[in-house]
C-alpha cells in the first residue's frame, strides 16, 4: 500500500505542479486529506488544492458547497485568510446560505488573528444586524474557540 501511495503521490505533485488537475489528481488528493494520511506536504495543502480546485472548476466540476467544505477545514486550523473568506462567503451568499451571523463570528475570529480587513468587514456585517445577533456572533465565535483552540493562531 505504501509504494503504491508513494507512487500516486509522486504522480499526483506532478501533475499539480504543472497546473493538470484532471479528476483523478483531485480524487487522490481527496482520499489522501479525507483519510489525513500523512506526507511530507502539510494536509493544509491539500484542502487548499481541493479548496481552489472546486472552487474554479479545474479539473472536476465547478462546486462552491465542495470548496467551502474544504475552506472550512483550512479555517479551522487557523488560517486566518481562509477564515476571512468565510466569513465573506456567508456574507454575500457565495458558496454558503447568506449568514450575518456566521459572517460576523469568522470575521470576529479573523480579526483576533490579526487580519485586518477582516475588522472591516465585520463592522460591514455589524451594520445589518441586530444587538442580539451581534452578541449571538459573539457567542458563536468565543464558542468556536473553546473547542477548537487552533483557531486562535500563536
Amino acid at each position: 500500500m505504501k509504494a503504491s501511495l508513494f507512487i500516486c503521490l509522486l504522480l499526483t505533485f506532478g501533475a499539480f505542479a504543472k497546473g493538470e488537475n484532471t479528476p483523478e489528481l483531485i480524487e487522490t488528493l481527496k482520499y489522501i486529506a479525507e483519510n489525513e494520511i500523512e506526507t511530507s506536504v502539510p494536509l493544509t495543502q491539500f484542502y487548499w488544492n481541493l479548496a481552489s480546485a472546486y472552487d474554479l472548476g479545474d479539473g472536476v466540476l465547478e462546486d462552491k458547497k465542495e470548496a467551502y467544505k474544504w475552506y472550512r477545514k483550512l479555517a479551522e486550523s487557523g488560517d486566518v485568510r481562509v477564515q476571512y473568506v468565510l466569513g465573506g462567503g456567508y456574507l454575500f451568499g457565495y458558496g454558503l446560505i447568506e449568514d450575518k451571523v456566521q459572517a460576523y463570528a469568522w470575521f470576529n475570529i479573523s480579526a483576533a488573528n490579526g487580519y485586518e480587513t477582516s475588522k472591516e468587514y465585520k463592522t460591514l456585517a455589524a451594520k445589518g444586524m441586530t444587538m442580539e445577533q451581534v452578541a449571538e456572533a459573539q457567542k458563536i465565535s468565543r464558542e468556536m474557540i473553546k473547542a477548537n483552540p487552533k483557531l486562535i493562531g500563536d
